[in-house]
């Protein structure tokens, strides 16, 4: 089983303006549930025929709590234990529908010095959604012992993406051997169904697995194992079977404690 890395979380939290992005620095211990409000003003922007030159950009007064835009959720961080590191966050939606989250996560070692960094985006969440975003960093030139994580809120999705406004559900998860193989292999199945009028695209299922209440290395609770599935595509109105392959995974026994969706 993969060990737990006992690491700190800190998050960037970025409220987007039409000519310029702010940043503020958000910390907790493992997450970031709470933060207060800031006063925002919008940065210099530059000219893409000439130097760069401040713009005459008014100001951009927002008492904004970023908690009710986009929080970051969970984080875990995973020693393979042959150099491997799994790594990841949890964004989750607040009170308004959400697009274009951008997030910059870096793994530190002990001495604070970046030993991998990695970007990625969230192209739309719904209000109360929660979406994974992660991967598994190798040959790291010192073993990391702490995630941080820049997450901007995005944009309001005033503007849906193409086909409309919508959500997709998971249903039916379960944990069965694959008919298809010869080798007892397994895999975790279940069923996408979509509320956009028009197909969905690059979609991307996050299997996660949770530490048990009587753990005894672990807090209840941690994620202790997560895979990743893309899904090329889903039709409205039709229900997408999707299986994700386990078999020499280091994952526990049985179905995983959910099967988030990132768009």
């Amino acid at each position: 089983m993969r060990r737990w890395v006992g690491v700190a979380a800190t998050a960037l939290v970025a409220v987007g303006v039409s000519t310029g992005v702010a940043w503020w620095l958000l910390s907790g211990d493992d997450a970031v549930d709470s933060a207060p409000s800031a006063s925002v003003t919008a940065a210099t922007t530059g000219r893409t025929d000439g130097p760069a030159q401040p713009a005459p950009v008014p100001s951009v007064s927002a008492t904004v709590d970023p908690t009710t835009l986009v929080r970051l959720d969970d984080v875990w961080l995973l020693d393979g234990g042959d150099g491997s590191y799994d790594w990841g966050i949890v964004v989750m939606g607040g009170e308004r529908a959400r697009r274009d989250i951008d997030v910059t996560v870096r793994l530190e070692d002990a001495t604070g010095s970046v030993v991998f960094t990695a970007t990625d985006a969230v192209s739309m969440l719904s209000p109360g959604q929660r979406s994974a975003l992660g991967g598994t960093a190798r040959a790291l030139q010192a073993q990391p012992v702490r995630i941080e994580a820049d997450v901007s809120v995005g944009f309001d999705a005033d503007e849906p993406l193409d086909g409309g406004s919508g959500e997709v559900d998971v249903r039916a998860v379960e944990r069965r051997v694959d008919p298809r193989s010869n080798d007892g292999s397994e895999v975790v199945a279940g069923r996408l169904r979509s509320t956009f009028a028009e197909p969905v695209d690059d979609l991307r299922l996050a299997a996660i697995w949770r530490a048990p209440a009587d753990g005894d290395t672990v807090r209840a609770g941690d994620i202790v194992a997560v895979v990743f599935r893309d899904v090329e595509r889903i039709r409205p109105g039709v229900d997408a079977r999707f299986e994700i392959p386990v078999t020499g995974r280091d994952v526990p026994s049985g179905a995983p404690d959910e099967v988030l969706v990132t768009m």
